[in-house]
C-alpha cells in the first residue's frame, strides 16, 4: 500500500514558534515535528484513513487549530469515473422510464376519455329516439 502525507507549515511573526501536533489514534501514523513544519506520514493507507484531519497547537491555555484537511481515499480498482458514468446511466435510465410510464398513463387516460365520450354519444341517440318515439 502507499504512503500519504499530510503537513502544516507555519506562519509566525515572532522568532519563537509554537509546534504543531497532530492527534491520531492509528499506529500506523508517524508523526514529525520541526522548527519549520509538523507532518503527519500515514503508512499502508487504507480507505478507513478517510476523513478530516488537522493540526493543533497550545497557545497559553487555548487550544489553537489549524486549517481542516478532508482525506478522501478512493480504492485503487474503482476509479471514480466509473461510479461517475454508473450514477449518470442509471440516471438517464430512470428518466427515460418514468416518462415511458407517463406516456402511457396519457395515453391510458385519453382512450378512456374518448370510450366515455362515444358510450355518452350512444345514449343520448337512444335516449333522442325513445323520446321521438313516444
Amino acid at each position: 500500500m502507499d504512503n500519504i502525507t499530510l503537513t502544516y507549515r507555519y506562519y509566525s511573526s515572532s522568532a519563537s514558534v509554537n509546534p504543531c501536533y497532530f492527534i491520531t489514534g492509528s499506529n500506523r501514523a508517524v508523526m514529525e515535528v520541526n522548527s519549520v513544519n509538523s507532518s503527519l506520514t500515514i503508512t499502508a493507507v487504507q480507505d478507513s484513513d478517510s476523513g478530516l484531519y488537522y493540526c493543533s497547537r497550545l497557545e497559553g491555555k487555548y487550544m489553537i487549530y489549524s486549517t481542516t484537511t478532508y482525506l478522501h481515499i478512493r480504492g485503487a480498482g474503482s476509479p471514480p469515473e466509473v461510479f461517475t458514468m454508473l450514477t449518470l446511466l442509471f440516471g438517464a435510465l430512470t428518466a427515460i422510464l418514468l416518462s415511458a410510464l407517463l406516456i402511457l398513463i396519457f395515453i391510458r387516460q385519453s382512450e378512456r376519455k374518448d370510450r366515455r365520450e362515444q358510450q355518452r354519444g350512444v345514449r343520448l341517440e337512444v335516449n333522442f329516439m325513445l323520446y321521438c318515439q313516444s
